[in-house]
């Protein structure tokens, strides 16, 4: 049976008492007491939607799963506006989920290794406004979503993992921090089976139900466990970072200092008087003191004051600003990569002796990225020297091209150089002639961007193989997937099972299911005559998914013969007087149904031995009318049932 196509989404965030819904075009957030809006989130087809899941720590958050391989992240105070938006490659998404780990804090106590990155300089980086480039501190990519929470800002480190179930394949892929995926193979399938609801029974510990009755237990315990595979994630993702910090301001430099200084250039000179004719004439003008026609006319009107002092002011930023992003972007990047790719480098190292892994313990992508890394800071440093020196000779290019300018405007003009005054002018003047004339007017004068570039590129494919040959085999191991199950097996046999949902309940130890069994009729006539269908609700152990409840079939009254379980959906919340509300509305779940919302109830209802949850069902598969029954369980989880409401 193929997954229902409108699956019905209303979730109640986990800290505040409002709830998501769905609309004729997205999503909304609403508030219990009185459903006023609060957030929408536009959504052109609704039907691309996998899931979505609240974030659990904060509830501020909501991640929305798309079935083209897509995440996308919206603040829900901020008018559900959308802060991030992840891409799984290769990927089709048919269910996924959301979970936020915290990890514990390092103690220094008893510890000889400190992290000497602690103590290194804050990073930056660099911005232009409108009229400034400006500095401000550095925020790493999936800062809007993951924290640090302004309002807790002491909170320790998190986890943020996506588990992602690939349509069309058995085949589950983790996404750590909304930045790096593990692909994780689990055997191929030849029936395609559908994830209809992932469990968390604690972090990193998850049921998977498939429609057809099997669970799937996926552990990332031994990975959260192992303090080197955990280290290994961590340094892998900040050498990603880090590689894309560099990038991110190599491209800034092109961009706002060099590009706009070489088009002016270009412009002023090689297009108004032809760059190697310039060049001749002015070290004519130098040595031999004479001046051509269209020298004079260049000077006096093509540039002028005021494109003097475009021009100065341009390649004076240029130089000084790229001299500071080398100083306190690149080094400080440099030494961070190079930190990072000797911890690396360490514990990979130390997995090979131990054998722990045979097929990853080839360095030669790490020593590569590791002599990368230090050939690009020695490049920097000489960079940093050099562009001193480069800028040093601009400023006294230009003290002689402004005498030479004011020299032909009037012919009273005092000069402000003397050679006399510096033995070294004429020389550093000379210098820059054959500097310019050897690098040509379509070369950067400031900086060798392609080195830079190449450079970076070839480090950040290094990343991309060390990941990919040492680092993700290593994870792959520590993610422990087993074979799916038969749960129901021994309740039903030779029974065909269907899942509509399962969902464990907070501060108890079981999973509550709702289920169809399709039983055969068997007579001596005919061996197979039709088939009967029953739905069960019941409960499982979270550990070892054994059956604990008894078997109770569910009775559906003659108003609700009609409609259809297929979209059927339990909805934990932290409202439990708005199930009771509903129970005694006549009428199906009204938006304008006013529900008092109280803090101190009780979370899931827990009233009278029993607990209750919301269950929605649908009239038919394509219908968007619902409505809501209860499901009720007792404390021990020995029993289960469905009650109805009293009024269609």
């Amino acid at each position: 049976m193929p997954p229902p196509g409108n699956d019905y989404f209303i979730d109640y965030n986990p800290r505040f008492p409002i709830f998501a819904t769905r609309t004729a075009k997205g999503l909304a957030i609403n508030r219990v007491s009185d459903h006023a809006r609060l957030a929408a989130i536009p959504i052109r087809n609704i039907n691309l939607v996998a899931n979505y899941n609240w974030d659990t720590v904060t509830g501020k958050f909501l991640s929305i799963f798309f079935k083209d391989g897509t995440i996308r992240i919206h603040d829900i105070f901020k008018d559900g506006r959308l802060v991030s938006f992840l891409r799984i490659p290769s990927t089709k998404i048919s269910k996924g989920t959301w979970d936020r780990i915290p990890l514990e804090s390092e103690s220094g106590n008893g510890n000889l290794a400190y992290n000497i990155i602690d103590y290194l300089p804050k990073l930056i980086r660099y911005v232009k406004d409108s009229k400034r480039i400006n500095i401000v501190p550095y925020t790493p990519p999936n800062s809007l979503w993951r924290g640090p929470d302004e309002d807790e800002p002491e909170n320790n480190e998190k986890l943020d993992i996506h588990i992602i179930f690939n349509e069309g394949h058995d085949k589950i892929t983790v996404f750590f921090n909304g930045d790096y995926a593990i692909f994780v193979p689990v055997g191929a399938d030849e029936n395609e089976r559908f994830v209809k609801s992932i469990v968390k029974i604690q972090d990193g510990f998850y049921h998977c139900f498939y429609d057809d009755g099997t669970v799937r237990t996926l552990n990332l315990g031994p990975l959260l466990r192992s303090e080197p595979s955990m280290n290994i994630l961590k340094y892998i993702m900040a050498i990603k970072e880090l590689i894309g910090y560099l990038l991110n301001h190599i491209e800034f430099i092109n961009r706002e200092l060099v590009t706009p200084y070489l088009e002016f250039v270009n412009r002023l000179c090689d297009e108004a008087y032809g760059y190697d004719k310039l060049i001749s004439e002015l070290e004519c003008l130098f040595l031999l003191g004479e001046v051509s026609c269209d020298l004079e006319d260049w000077l006096c009107n093509s540039v002028g004051e005021k494109n003097f002092k475009r021009w100065k002011c341009l390649g004076c930023e240029a130089y000084q600003k790229t001299t500071q992003i080398l100083t306190l972007i690149f080094v400080p990047a440099c030494e961070r990569i190079i930190i990072f790719v000797e911890k690396l480098r360490g514990i990979l190292e130390a997995f090979s002796i131990q054998n722990k892994f045979n097929d990853s313990s080839d360095l030669t992508a790490v020593d590569t990225l590791l002599k990368n890394s230090q050939e690009l800071l020695t490049i920097t440093l000489k960079s940093i020297v050099d562009l001193g020196k480069d800028e040093t000779l601009f400023e006294t290019f230009f003290i002689w091209l402004n005498d030479r300018i004011h020299e032909v405007l009037d012919e009273d003009y005092k000069l402000k150089v003397q050679f006399e005054d510096d033995p070294y002018f004429g020389y550093d003047l000379l210098t820059y002639f054959h500097n310019i004339s050897n690098r040509g007017a379509e070369t950067s004068p400031v900086l060798n961007m392609k080195l830079y570039r190449d450079l970076i590129n070839s480090m950040s494919d290094m990343e991309k193989e060390i990941a990919e040959s040492n680092v993700n085999s290593h994870i792959q191991q520590h993610i422990l997937v087993e074979s799916r199950t038969d749960v129901y097996s021994k309740e039903y046999p030779s029974s065909q099972i269907y899942v509509f949902d399962a969902v464990k309940l907070p501060k108890h130890n079981y999973i509550l299911y709702l289920i169809q069994v399709t039983e055969q009729k068997h007579t001596q006539e005919a061996p197979s005559e039709g088939s009967i269908e029953k739905l069960y609700i019941g409960t499982l152990k979270d550990d070892n998914l054994d059956v604990i409840s008894r078997e109770s079939s569910i009775k559906i009254p003659e108003l609700f013969e009609f409609y259809s379980f297929s979209g059927a959906r339990f909805v934990l919340k932290k409202v439990p007087n708005l199930i009771r509300e509903i129970e005694l509305s006549d009428g199906n779940y009204d938006c304008e149904h006013n529900v008092e919302y109280k803090e101190g109830d009780d979370e899931n209802g827990e009233d009278d031995g029993a607990i209750t949850i919301p269950t929605y069902i649908t009239y038919n598969e394509k219908s968007e009318d619902f409505i809501a029954c209860t499901a009720k369980i007792s404390v021990d989880g020995r029993s289960a049932s469905l009650v109805f409401p009293k009024g269609k």
